[in-house]
């Protein structure tokens, strides 16, 4: 192989890994430009497919609210997980579903949110012992299992997720809507911007920056191979 050729196979070896993951991802990246209060929540154009948001509760009481309509009979998923980073072992998040046609009252240690006249609220809070770990092959990142909310809509309407701590602990935290994957042209161009963008989330920098860095000299050095052979 031509001294340029080794460098352009370990780019396409790289890049092929990388896209190869793509199709086994369970989430869309789920942009969260939104003050993600109540009044200016972020936005879930479709709850049944999946989508993950990449977050952190940074001051004590934040609440943050992700937004999407539901039909009566819909199932509704949601689910927690934190980033796999030491200092956040012990970070445990709450989740409610709120909405109409849920219970009216929330449970007896109450919560911080926001529920108006005509809806009702479903909280969870993490209960389980050990930290379960799931592997994402699309970014190659870790994090830990926190509790799920699975409900039927009740009716049709407005529903939000919230996500805050009772504990007025601060952390990272992936919010987990929907299960249907629904990729397009679009997601995979947006690929190598959401690999990043999710690697620095979790903590990665040092091996991030050494993959990218191979890759771009596989293309650079593959540039100029080919120039040199069609000049």
């Amino acid at each position: 192989m031509a001294p340029c050729g080794k460098p352009v196979a370990l780019a396409v070896m790289l890049l092929l890994t990388l896209l190869a993951t793509f199709s086994v991802s369970a989430h869309k990246y789920l942009e969260t430009e939104s003050s993600r209060t109540r009044e200016d929540p972020v936005l879930v154009s479709d709850h049944q497919v999946s989508w993950a948001a990449y977050e952190e509760l940074e001051r004590e009481g934040q609440v943050d609210y992700y937004k999407f309509k539901a039909e009566k009979g819909e199932e509704i998923y949601a689910s927690l997980l934190v980033p796999r980073i030491d200092r956040f072992s012990d970070f445990q998040p709450d989740l409610a579903l709120i909405g109409p046609g849920l219970p009216d009252k929330l449970d007896e240690r109450g919560a911080p949110l926001d529920v108006r006249e005509g809806e009702g609220a479903l909280v969870r809070r993490y209960e389980g012992e050990e930290n379960e770990v799931f592997f994402e092959p699309f970014t190659q990142t870790s994090y830990w299992e926190r509790q799920v909310i699975r409900r039927q809509a009740p009716e049709d309407g407005t529903y939000l997720v919230a996500v805050w701590s009772s504990r007025q602990e601060v952390g990272k935290y992936v919010l987990a809507i929907g299960e249907r994957e629904a990729f397009g042209p679009a997601d995979i161009l947006e690929y190598p911007s959401v690999w990043w963008k999710v690697r620095i989330f979790a903590e990665r920098e040092v091996s991030t920056y050494v993959i990218t860095g191979a890759i771009l000299t596989g293309v650079a050095a593959g540039s100029v191979w080919l120039l040199s052979r069609f000049l």
